[in-house]
């Protein structure tokens, strides 16, 4: 039982689409990062930026 007189969600759920930011690239975009001001860009497995190790980049 709970104590709140309204349902949990209030609004209209939304499915976001975001593919790979690669140019000719339209796989879906897995992995997101954050270029500030509300941006961001989301890049799928293969392009993903990666350091000169091969290593997946946090931020660039």
């Amino acid at each position: 039982m709970s104590d709140e007189n309204r349902t949990a969600s209030t609004g209209k759920m939304e499915m976001y689409e975001h593919y790979c930011v690669e140019p000719g690239c339209r796989a879906w975009g897995s992995f997101g990062y954050d270029r500030g001001r509300g941006v961001t860009e989301w890049w799928c497995y293969p392009h993903v930026p990666r350091d000169e190790n091969g290593e997946r980049k946090m931020s660039y």
